[in-house]
């Protein structure tokens, strides 16, 4: 939505540029966009933990501002720094190390998703996720947060015509005021879970990626009751559209930042083909039919469901 200038809003979830996995990543990308971005340096020093506490920030912004330099090149001249630790000094010198070693990688290599996957591994952030969950569904929900703003970036740089990172922060409005400003917005695309939208209706409604492993979602597979309850929620999905309905799947996605094959969701089996429209363009149809195919669909999913 952020990269076609879309407005949206997200319902009964915490927008995905605001999750800490998002955050933390996106001021790693920033910093090494662009160096005098202090407050991302500041995030991203110490996440994961470094032993940066704010006794040694609080020595590096000093020594940046008595030197009149910026505060990435205080953290690479830590050792300068009278009274800071070789330990401390050590962790400042190797993060600016790491800052600038991948400001030089982003800018040669035409693989930037790769780049962004060898950083978080280098830094054992997944790692980091899963100290920090405790929960093993917490911490794997991060986890497929994590995955998923990388491929984003490895879409950008396949669909971009000059792909670079400075693009890529503008396109996805990563800055804070573009931020503030896109999410209060009170018309657009209602991004919605089905949980979340049970009660609720909307003129028209696109249930997006139906296919195996994500509807039903793999976990549900070795679940007794998960598929037919995963059943029920796609019904709800259906029933919250008053006038259009469209579901989609792909034929591949990039997951894990490989390119996989998708299989289209067995539920998709169970709608009667006299009420399918299979469009690769929107084209006009007759509405009395319309209504009719979808009333007879929704008595057949009622009776299919026990409801």
């Amino acid at each position: 939505m952020r990269r076609k200038r879309i407005p949206y809003s997200v319902v009964g979830g915490t927008s995905y540029f605001e999750r800490k996995e998002i955050k933390d990543l996106a001021a790693y990308l920033k910093i090494i966009a662009n160096p005098l971005d202090d407050l991302s340096l500041l995030r991203a020093a110490n996440t994961p933990k470094r032993g940066l506490g704010p006794s040694a920030i609080r020595k590096l912004a000093d020594f940046a501002q008595n030197n009149s330099i910026t505060l990435l090149e205080a953290f690479m001249r830590a050792g300068e720094i009278t009274g800071m630790g070789e330990k401390v000094s050590g962790s400042a010198i190797g993060f600016a190390s790491l800052i600038n070693r991948y400001s030089a990688l982003f800018l040669k290599n035409k693989e930037m998703g790769k780049v962004f996957r060898s950083l978080t591994e280098e830094i054992n952030y997944q790692d980091y996720i899963y100290e920090l969950y405790k929960t093993p569904e917490t911490a794997i929900r991060r986890v497929e947060n994590l995955e998923g703003f990388i491929d984003s970036l490895s879409h950008y740089e396949t669909d971009g015509e000059s792909p670079s990172l400075h693009g890529f922060l503008e396109t996805l409005a990563l800055t804070d005021l573009l931020r503030e400003k896109e999410e209060k917005i009170s018309r657009g695309v209602t991004l919605i879970s089905f949980h979340s939208s049970k009660g609720l209706e909307f003129p028209v409604v696109f249930i997006v990626g139906v296919e195996e492993d994500i509807l039903p979602h793999k976990k549900s597979m070795d679940l007794d009751g998960a598929v037919e309850e995963e059943r029920r929620l796609f019904y709800v999905g259906i029933t919250r559209a008053m006038k259009e309905l469209y579901i989609t799947y792909t034929d591949h996605r990039i997951k894990y930042g490989k390119n996989a094959p998708a299989t289209p969701s067995r539920f998709l089996d169970e709608i009667p083909d006299e009420v399918v429209k299979r469009l690769d363009s929107i084209e006009k149809t007759d509405p009395e039919q319309d209504e009719k195919d979808a009333n007879n669909f929704f008595a057949d999913i009622q009776a299919m469901l026990g409801s």
